[in-house]
């Protein structure tokens, strides 16, 4: 991935996140890509600190990444991204005031103007209140807890995993620390997630959308994702 980023003429700096040992292990990859044109930041997260408000939050370009260790086998972290984004803009305030449309975009982003005639303009004027962020979160190879679902709280788009459907595969997927569909069905209830993608089926479960009717018992909007699944997010 590094060598496709390097070869699609990629000069912006690149964030990595991970648990402790990713720089050791990027550091290897990168043998083979010694020159790449662009600068890797590399943050290293401690999963021994306990909830959402321990590990480092990460923000680029209006993005928020937040980090919760989870409780797998080996180390394990699940991730929340949000998008933050500009207030709702009111034209008709705008054209109240006899801005000119040039300006819209400066007094949207925050900024304050000056008019012709010497009036200040401010963002207040024109704006009509914040917008909720865009938000996506990511919990997969765990047991449930408790946290997760203050973690993944009102989030538009809850991704998290469904080894099996069959309940009488309980005991058999908690020794390896993974989650049925119906604990992610639950989590995402109790979350108040908008919609639920499953993911991370076991290979020997051939048809997982046969289970999603059990999962809905719990919370309706739960889908079996595929690999290449799109969703555009919009509110």
């Amino acid at each position: 991935m590094l060598l496709t980023l390097a070869n699609s003429a990629r000069t912006e700096p690149l964030t990595i996140a991970g648990p402790p040992g990713l720089r050791r292990i990027v550091s290897a990859l990168t043998i083979i890509a010694p020159r790449l044109p662009y600068e890797l930041e590399i943050i290293e997260l401690d999963p021994r600190a306990s909830g959402r408000n321990s590990l480092p939050t990460i923000e680029k370009s209006g993005l928020t990444i937040t980090a919760l260790p989870l409780r797998h086998g080996m180390t394990c972290l699940g991730y929340r991204v949000e998008l933050f984004r500009l207030p709702v803009f009111n034209p008709e305030k705008a054209a109240a005031l006899d801005i000119p449309v040039r300006l819209y975009k400066v007094l949207h982003a925050g900024g304050s103007v000056t008019l012709d005639d010497s009036r200040v303009i401010t963002p207040e004027q024109v704006l009509d209140g914040a917008r909720k962020p865009i938000s996506v979160c990511y919990l997969t190879d765990t047991l449930p807890f408790d946290a997760m679902a203050d973690f993944a709280r009102d989030v538009d788009l809850l991704i998290a995993e469904g080894m099996y459907y069959d309940e009488q595969m309980r005991e058999k997927i908690e020794e390896k620390n993974h989650m049925l569909f119906t604990d992610s069905a639950r989590l995402a209830a109790k979350a108040g997630a908008k919609r639920l993608w499953l993911t991370h089926y076991s290979p020997a479960l051939e048809r997982p959308k046969d289970g999603v009717g059990v999962a809905r018992e719990i919370f309706k909007e739960t889908f079996a994702a595929r690999d290449g699944e799109c969703l555009t997010i919009e509110e």
